[in-house]
């Protein structure tokens, strides 16, 4: 049973890094789009149109960002792929 035990607890332990290296890459995201528009009228937050919303709503349009990046699966090359 302490198996079992062992990989639930192993199981929580990579779900919580994975949530909070999401967590900072949303802050940094963030964080980048917000001194870009400081310079540029063509930032992130300003082309999304969420200069104006609630801290949360930007804040979760940020972590979507950063774990969809996380968790998209895809191939970087030139041409087409085989």
């Amino acid at each position: 049973m302490s198996g079992v035990i062992n990989a639930v607890l192993k199981f929580f332990k990579l779900f919580a890094s994975v949530l909070l290296l999401a967590h900072w890459m949303a802050c940094i995201f963030y964080l980048v789009g917000q001194m870009e528009s400081e310079n540029y009228p063509n930032s992130w937050i300003v082309m999304c149109e969420i200069v104006n919303m609630p801290l949360y709503d930007r804040y979760v349009t940020s972590l979507y960002w950063a774990i969809t990046t996380m968790l998209t699966v895809t191939s970087i090359t030139r041409g087409s792929p085989r």
